[in-house]
């Protein structure tokens, strides 16, 4: 009787003990998983709040100025032909150049007009909106990420003013404008898109 009775507390100490330990281990798993679940979200916002629609930005802004740049070399390739005759000789009779001129010059001339409005209708709202996206999700940058800000708000300044006629042209050299400058901004978004998808999909 004595031996059964203590084989029974044995026994039903072991199962007091399995029980907890399964419930630490269970609660150790269920906080590991909560935790990575946590992780995995702030990966996803970062990227579909913040770095996604910037780099999206900086690839509208970089292929419409490559663009820009290609048409403009070859409009100003293409330019020069068209007071050239079809003998191959430039013509020089001065009303058939001026006759040319109006005829033609006008669509030349509208390729670059055509791009100035677009950089004010396009490009530098682009880059304002860049820099919304910052500041209303700045929590989701990291580190490495915020200290690009006040360069980006530097060179988005500079064109503001241009464009409102209040800075001197005597004056832009000295800025060293030039969208050189946020090359390492540009470089630390591809960076860190690639790391936290990298880390999502872990």
């Amino acid at each position: 009787m004595i031996y059964e009775t203590v084989m029974t507390l044995i026994s039903a100490g072991s199962g007091i003990t399995g029980a907890v330990l399964g419930a630490a281990v269970s609660g150790k798993l269920s906080r590991r998983n909560e935790a990575d679940r946590e992780r995995k979200q702030r990966l996803r916002e970062q990227l579909d709040m913040f770095y996604g629609p910037l780099l999206s930005i900086r690839y509208q802004i970089k292929a419409i100025k490559e663009f820009q740049l290609e048409l403009s070399t070859i409009t100003g390739e293409e330019l020069p032909k068209i007071f050239v005759a079809g003998d191959g000789d430039r013509v020089n009779n001065p009303d058939t150049l001026r006759q040319i001129s109006e005829d033609r010059s006008p669509s030349f001339q509208a390729v670059i007009e055509y791009s100035n409005r677009q950089y004010l209708g396009d490009v530098l709202p682009a880059y304002r909106k860049m820099i919304t996206v910052f500041q209303e999700k700045l929590h989701l940058a990291e580190p490495s990420t915020q200290k690009h800000l006040p360069e980006l708000i530097r060179f988005v300044e500079i064109d503001e003013r241009w464009v409102a006629k209040s800075l001197p042209r005597e004056v832009v050299p000295r800025l060293n404008q030039s969208e050189e400058r946020l090359k390492p901004f540009y470089e630390d978004l591809e960076a860190n898109f690639a790391k936290l998808q990298k880390s999502l999909a872990q």
